[in-house]
């Protein structure tokens, strides 16, 4: 059984997303990710907070996750996204992540994302919902840390009910 599993792995097709963590569109307020490999999940809906202004067209999630595989190792991860007024969030939309430089034009439209105060360098956000008040969607992207030795986050998975 197995050999059968990692067998379909290996031969699936390039289109083949493979989520590690249950997936949900219900306003879960969960998030969940692969750091270099190690899981994370947040941890708990007392450290998940998400936001939206659909005038401003603007989401907002920050969310304390912590290791699968070694206690008291946490990350805490943050995705901005601020577009311009004509835009709308969608579903179904790859946003490319802007990398982070300090000396933004506060009018400008950007995505961010970041685990604690180190921005990606590059990766995307896919919403799979964005309704009402729930929003769910996937991510991926890379970082350096302050040493400037290469990270990446992969499988990125959360589900909000929005405030």
């Amino acid at each position: 059984m197995a050999m059968c599993t990692l067998l379909c792995a290996v031969s699936c097709p390039d289109g083949f997303y493979y989520m590690p963590f249950k997936e949900s569109d219900e306003g879960m307020e969960t998030a969940s990710f692969y750091l270099d490999g190690e899981p994370f999940r947040s941890e708990g809906r007392n450290h998940f907070y998400a936001c939206t202004d659909t005038l401003a067209n603007t989401f907002s999630l920050t969310s304390r996750c912590r290791s699968d595989l070694h206690s008291g190792t946490y990350a805490d991860l943050r995705i901005s996204i601020d577009l311009d007024t004509l835009q709308v969030i969608s579903p179904a939309k790859d946003y490319q992540i802007t990398p982070y430089t300090g000396t933004e034009d506060p009018q400008k439209e950007y995505v961010r994302v970041s685990i604690g105060n180190m921005y990606a360098k590059s990766g995307w956000i896919r919403f799979r919902t964005f309704k009402g008040k729930q929003a769910s969607g996937n991510f991926e992207f890379v970082f350096e840390d302050d040493d400037f030795v290469g990270h990446t986050v992969m499988f990125g998975n959360f589900d909000a009910r929005m405030q």
